[in-house]
């Protein structure tokens, strides 16, 4: 599978849920920027330069629209958009921030992987019902105290936008419970052919015992179920999520470039 394909999907996918998910979103150069919860991922842009070049003044409306809003001016950057997006980026002061590597997977005609370590005995995955509150907060809440430190406590604005991520309408979450208590949560946005995995977390006491490969494996057989054809998972290199994407039969498409234009004053994005 051509791999500038998979890019072209998975780009123009993100564009589409960001937008649909952030409070505000403007369109810059083939690509969004969008904002909405101060401190969270949301405040981010997208898709530039995937079906042109980049100017200078592209940017410029970046870091105006991000910074009239006191957050820093962030954006994921793929290797295949056109190289003048680093060139104006570079010009601007934008610095790395972080990698990211997307994984994907070819679900046609492709059996369902073998788990490597058997889930923990009365793992129950469960659908999130987008229209009961409850259930979706507990989705969220446990999402977040997974992404959290140990010891501490989500901050409500990210418990709010990952609530809005599970009642998106072309998105499936799923909470993880033993005994009737919630231990793990992800999501899948199914956007016709191609359908990516997001948003997994394991409370760090039920990590190492095979709960995110059930719940990957479980949203890879929802995809199927609904005709996608490529899955996508984006993951920090070397983490348990790439290890368990790699034994799901995930393989990298490439690897997303994280940039930022830290300012006095100026709100980081935070996962």
């Amino acid at each position: 599978m051509e791999l500038r394909l998979i890019a072209q999907l998975e780009e123009s996918r993100l564009c589409t849920g960001m937008a649909e998910v952030a409070q505000e979103h403007i369109d810059i150069a083939g690509g969004v920027a969008t904002r909405g919860e101060r401190g969270t991922w949301i405040n981010s842009a997208t898709g530039l330069g995937m079906s042109g070049p980049v100017t200078p003044a592209d940017i410029d409306r970046l870091i105006a629209f991000h910074e009239e809003w006191k957050a820093e001016a962030r954006i994921e950057v793929c290797p295949f958009a056109e190289t003048s997006l680093i060139d104006c980026l570079r010009s601007r002061g934008f610095e790395l921030q972080f990698l990211e590597n997307l994984f994907f997977c070819d679900l046609n005609g492709r059996p369902q992987p073998s788990a490597a370590y058997p889930p923990p005995q009365g793992l129950e995955i469960r659908q999130v019902d987008p229209h009961d509150a409850a259930d979706v907060r507990e989705f969220a809440v446990t999402a977040c105290v997974g992404f959290a430190a140990p010891g501490q406590t989500p901050r409500e604005e990210a418990i709010s936008l990952a609530a809005r991520c599970a009642t998106h309408p072309r998105t499936l979450a799923y909470t993880a419970f033993i005994d009737g208590a919630p231990l793990g949560a992800g999501a899948v946005e199914i956007s016709g052919e191609i359908a990516a995995l997001f948003g997994l977390s394991v409370l760090h006491a039920w990590r190492g015992r095979g709960i995110q490969t059930a719940m990957i494996r479980h949203r890879l057989a929802a995809a199927r179920q609904r005709g996608a054809g490529i899955a996508t998972i984006g993951a920090a290199p070397g983490i348990g999520t790439e290890r368990n994407a790699r034994r799901a039969g995930f393989e990298v498409a490439y690897t997303r470039i994280f940039m930022s234009r830290p300012g006095s004053g100026l709100v980081p994005a935070r996962f």
